[in-house]
């Protein structure tokens, strides 16, 4: 789906979302967009990056952005790539159905003014996706401190798996944030493109908010990382003594067989005529037995 609106004086946006093989040749007829652009649009794998074509005078620049994760599976990459296409006129944005938000959020934007150009406007977009990350990672610690509070109480495996899943999380959010500022530092000195003073001061700002973001994102990590470490520790230290009680129980209990095997044999047993020592015996096991079955529903 192709829509159409005027941003400002100097920018048309063209808002292109999954688009259909015919509308790839309209864009590729009146925009001189290639195949190979519109492969990046919809690689899903595609890094942040810049990369400028002079045979068609288009800048595109890949931008990573966080996902919706209200109807996302938690175990996958919560991050996605937005491609800007634009010229000294015109801003072609590429989104999927789980980006198409950007674009939306692009329109709704209260810091486009009327002179404002096409790299004005991406620049602003790229500040806005930025923050962004800020609400992921605060939820992402929250919920940290929830699992680590349940984990005060009781420690269980699912609450520690649970944290290596916000661990995995954050993962993908470093790896997001790192490349898009490589992205900034690219722009902030390439000679592919004319920046004014202005636009530059904006570049300055976008790499400070993701400065921001990689510092919160580091510091979340390296403490989930401490948390579940240490609570693995301690599941690993109640398995080893519930496998050492486990260990005597099953000795235990090998010892009737062992004793009773005797009976099936011609040998004489020693006290055998005394049957209040045979009562004294069984006695002491069956309390040594009760005693570790106690402790073990205890642990439990």
């Amino acid at each position: 789906m192709i829509r159409y609106d005027q941003l400002s004086d100097n920018c048309e946006l063209v808002d292109i979302t999954d688009p259909s093989d015919e509308e790839k040749q309209h864009l590729k007829a009146s925009y001189s967009v290639t195949d190979e652009m519109l492969g990046y649009a919809y690689d899903i794998d595609e890094r942040a990056r810049m990369e400028y074509d002079d045979d068609v005078n288009l800048m595109t620049i890949i931008y990573d952005t966080v996902m919706d994760s209200s109807d996302r599976n938690p175990e996958l990459d919560p991050t996605a790539p937005v491609m800007f296409l634009f010229n000294r006129s015109k801003l072609l944005v590429f989104t999927s159905s789980n980006t198409h938000f950007v674009a939306e959020k692009i329109k709704a934007m209260k810091r486009i003014r009327q002179d404002d150009e096409p790299l004005d406007i991406v620049l602003k977009s790229m500040y806005m996706l930025s923050n962004s990350y800020f609400n992921v990672i605060h939820k992402i610690d929250t919920s940290r401190q929830r699992l680590q509070k349940s984990l005060q109480t009781k420690v269980n495996k699912s609450s520690v798996t649970q944290l290596m899943g916000l661990q995995t999380q954050l993962v993908y959010y470093l790896t997001s944030l790192r490349s898009n500022s490589s992205l900034l530092s690219d722009l902030q000195h390439s000679k592919e493109i004319t920046i004014s003073d202005q636009q530059l001061e904006q570049v300055e700002d976008d790499i400070i908010e993701l400065q921001q973001g990689l510092e919160m994102a580091d510091m979340a990590s390296d403490v989930i990382e401490h948390v579940a470490d240490a609570y693995k520790s301690v599941l690993d230290i109640e398995l080893n003594g519930t496998m050492k009680l486990l260990t005597i129980y099953s000795i235990l209990l090998a010892l009737p067989q062992l004793v009773f095997g005797f009976f099936g044999q011609n040998v004489k047993l020693p006290m055998l005529q005394d049957g209040w020592l045979m009562t004294i015996g069984w006695s002491v096991f069956l309390l040594v037995v009760g005693a570790i079955v106690l402790n073990i529903h205890q642990r439990k």
